[in-house]
């Protein structure tokens, strides 16, 4: 009983450290941190009454979920790209604006906030300094590059 209690209060004080660290390090969104706190008390319960291994997949369900997500965007941008229609003849990147607009979401009429603020938002989800890709980055930046340059 004793140990399940000291169990459960571990993994409470390790959970709270990874919450204030992925807050520091990550920039995790308070969203983010409220999910990652709710699985961690989650995970102390199950650990308290008998399910440590039930307790362990709680507790990395925040992590599996934005995995998961940064693969699914990752093959997304990767499907967009294999589809251009024109070889690469040189080694710069030519993004038609029908690329550029599916990469951003927005629609053939968007407006130049509309582009930015697609912009901002998947920018936020894949810069490298948040642990996204470079290359997710730099197309999603020409992306709007592209689209403002013909508003």
């Amino acid at each position: 009983m004793l140990i399940k209690l000291f169990i459960a209060l571990a993994v409470v004080g390790i959970g709270w450290y990874t919450l204030y660290y992925a807050k520091k390090h990550f920039n995790y969104s308070p969203k983010m941190v409220l999910y990652i706190a709710t699985a961690f008390v989650a995970c102390a319960f199950l650990i308290r009454f008998g399910q440590p291994v039930l307790g362990a997949i709680v507790a990395l369900l925040p992590f599996i979920q934005r995995a998961l997500t940064g693969l699914m965007m990752y093959k997304q941008a990767k499907s967009i790209f294999n589809k251009s229609s024109k070889p690469n003849t040189n080694n710069k990147s030519k993004m038609s604006a029908d690329q550029a607009r599916e990469i951003l979401g927005v629609s053939r009429h968007a407006t130049k906030q509309e582009i930015l603020n697609a912009h901002q938002k998947l920018i936020k989800k894949n810069h490298p300094d948040t642990g996204g890709s470079t290359f997710l980055a730099s197309q999603i930046n020409e992306a709007r590059d592209v689209l403002l340059k013909q508003r």
